[in-house]
């Protein structure tokens, strides 16, 4: 019998289904996604494929911090780092 290397869907169809599990309501769950949310990707304000790229490519894109690119500048000023990869990554994929 072959052995899955990973799960048999796309990392955007595994969101979907948590959060789609998320917006259940049930009475031994405490808390639930109200249908009338948008979905987590659009509260966000992070466009799909750019998410695919962030979690598909993290090590290679992000060296020392990862974060929205206001976070990661402020950060970059107080490490007194001269100029970080991080930004620009941070920049291009929330920015």
């Amino acid at each position: 019998m072959d052995k899955a290397t990973g799960l048999p869907f796309e990392l955007i169809d595994y969101i979907h289904l948590v959060e789609w599990t998320g917006r259940q309501i049930r009475e031994d769950k405490r808390g639930y996604i109200e249908g009338v949310q948008p979905s987590i990707l659009v509260r966000l304000d992070i466009e799909p494929e750019k998410w695919l790229i962030a979690t598909s490519q993290f090590e290679a894109r992000f060296k020392r911090m990862a974060g929205a690119v206001e976070y990661v500048k402020d950060a970059v000023r107080s490490m007194y780092l001269v100029l970080s990869q991080d930004v620009g990554a941070a920049r291009m994929l929330f920015g």
